[in-house]
């Protein structure tokens, strides 16, 4: 499976997406995991990072600069990759704090803890969270909808 690396960044498509974010779209490209991100000076690079479609199976392992006052990296995208689990709030919170769009749609989060995390890392800063096509929303929509509000 590839790896994120220099030059499947530097082949990658980038654009302007319509809510006027510069935007990387790394979909497709059957990458396994979140990382090195912060090498490849993605977060200081891009408002929008586009992992759609890949196989990563855990939401985390994102460097510390990605979303903060260093970074400029605002959406992130990530529907249909298989994440199952979820790095614990305090890494979320470190690693994604300023991050005002996530879309994790048509993945596999089940579990209700997965969720709460991410309240409790985001709350502050979060606008949008798509969690369509998660077995977690079909089972707990109102209680997810009760800890992210």
């Amino acid at each position: 499976m590839p790896r994120l690396t220099a030059s499947l960044i530097e082949t990658s498509p980038s654009r302007f997406n319509p809510l006027g974010q510069w935007e990387i779209s790394l979909r497709e490209q059957r990458i396994p995991a979140i990382e090195n991100l912060s090498t490849h000076n993605l977060p200081n690079t891009y408002e929008c990072i586009d992992l759609s479609c890949n196989a990563i199976a855990h939401f985390g392992n994102f460097p510390s600069n990605m979303c903060q006052k260093d970074g400029k990296v605002r959406s992130l995208l990530l529907c249909k990759n298989g994440i199952r689990g979820l790095d614990n709030s305090e890494r979320l919170k470190r690693g994604l704090y300023g991050l005002k769009i996530l879309s994790l749609e048509e993945n596999k989060v089940e579990r209700l803890s997965d969720i709460t995390m991410l309240g409790e890392a985001l709350s502050e800063t979060l606008e949008d969270l798509v969690l369509i096509g998660n077995p977690v929303t079909r089972k707990f929509i109102v209680y997810s909808i009760f800890r992210l509000s």
